[in-house]
């Protein structure tokens, strides 16, 4: 079934009130038990057109966009609303994450199904006064891949409307990002490194075609790839994120851009995070690419760490022992055994030159 094509004059309309939004505009406070203040996020949502035009407007991004990015004035609008610098956007991602959080507006939507769960979790930008011209293009490049899922006609009309080379995808960026975790629980992470890093942690195999891929289709070398690696390795994984095709043609891909497989200069090597991890398709494809089964890292190395924390606890620990002192963490019995037979079949020993500590809920040694 054919999408009705946008209206440019009632778009304009949507995304013009939408940019007037303030945080004045949402006249109930929200605090008190989660079925009053959904019930206040509902009569704001109802009765005020402008939070109104901020939510229509936003469903437009992923809805229409190619209608969108035809009309340079709607183009103007969006990018104003989305760029983390505009004068109104804090008070209208504020908004949406309250819609989102009480009302399960946004993922409940027909139309964003695909959407993932980090959409509209609070970011607090540090930046400063003065940004540059690189970091204002990746702040809202950063913004359309995570607040948009249709994101690749605006990524691509803001290539071309800015004009100049992709290197300011590299440009580090800093804030603190709340994600939800399994228990739906917001916890507040920092974040200080370039966009593809980030990308690869979060959004690492969610989604064929995602943000990650989407950095790596725009250029075929990365500053630092051996970090990429890492933050890939070390990403949130859902149940479904292991063992599968899509996770060793991604990882393959990323080695093919110049990563160490060992981890050249860290104290830990990705073969011992994979292994912690219990996923059997990148253990073998890191082992395919070169990595070292008893390797550990280096003593005086860089330790690693992500949003999702740390991996000090495997210090010192080859990946044979993580593999079979680890069995608490294992999903099943056949897959660690499956695990272990493949670090054999590969020349691995088990060893530990530190003091075991393989708990998933600690932090450090």
């Amino acid at each position: 079934m054919l999408e009705k094509p946008v209206q440019p004059d009632i778009q304009r309309r949507i995304l013009l009130n939408a940019l007037k939004h303030q945080a004045s505009d949402l006249q109930t406070p929200v605090d008190g038990e989660f079925k009053e203040c959904r019930i206040n996020i509902f009569r704001n949502l109802t009765g005020r057109f402008r939070l109104y035009c901020v939510v229509s407007a936003f469903f437009s991004l992923s809805t229409y966009p190619s209608e969108i990015i035809r009309h340079q004035d709607l183009n103007d609008h969006v990018f104003n609303m989305l760029s983390p610098l505009g004068a109104h956007n804090q008070p209208i991602m504020q908004f949406l994450h309250l819609c989102e959080f009480y009302l399960g507006l946004i993922s409940g939507n027909s139309q964003m199904h695909s959407l993932s769960a980090m959409a509209f979790t609070s970011v607090c930008w540090r930046t400063s006064d003065n940004p540059s011209r690189a970091l204002e293009c990746a702040m809202l490049l950063f913004s359309i891949l995570l607040f948009t899922t249709n994101f690749k006609p605006l990524a691509e009309e803001l290539f071309q409307k800015i004009q100049q080379s992709l290197d300011f995808m590299h440009t580090p960026l800093r804030f603190r990002i709340n994600v939800e975790d399994d228990d739906e629980e917001g916890c507040w992470y920092e974040f200080d490194g370039v966009m593809v890093e980030f990308f690869a942690q979060v959004w690492g195999g969610y989604e064929t075609g995602g943000p990650l891929e989407f950095i790596l289709d725009q250029e075929t070398t990365l500053p630092n790839p051996t970090a990429v690696l890492y933050s890939y390795i070390s990403r949130s994984r859902h149940p479904d994120d292991r063992n599968s095709y899509k996770q060793r043609r991604l990882l393959s891909r990323i080695l093919e851009l110049g990563c160490d497989p060992n981890g050249e200069g860290y104290t830990t090597t990705p073969l011992q995070i994979a292994v912690a991890a219990f996923d059997f398709v990148e253990v073998e494809t890191l082992l395919r690419a070169g990595a070292d089964p008893n390797g550990l890292g280096h003593l005086d190395g860089i330790q690693w760490s992500g949003i999702f924390g740390d991996c000090n606890h495997l210090e010192g620990l080859s990946a044979l022992y993580i593999c079979q002192d680890g069995s608490r963490n294992a999903p099943s019995e056949d897959e660690r055994s499956m695990l272990e037979a493949l670090l054999l079949q590969h020349g691995a020993e088990s060893f530990a030159t530190a003091q075991p500590f393989l708990s998933s809920d600690s932090n450090e040694k």
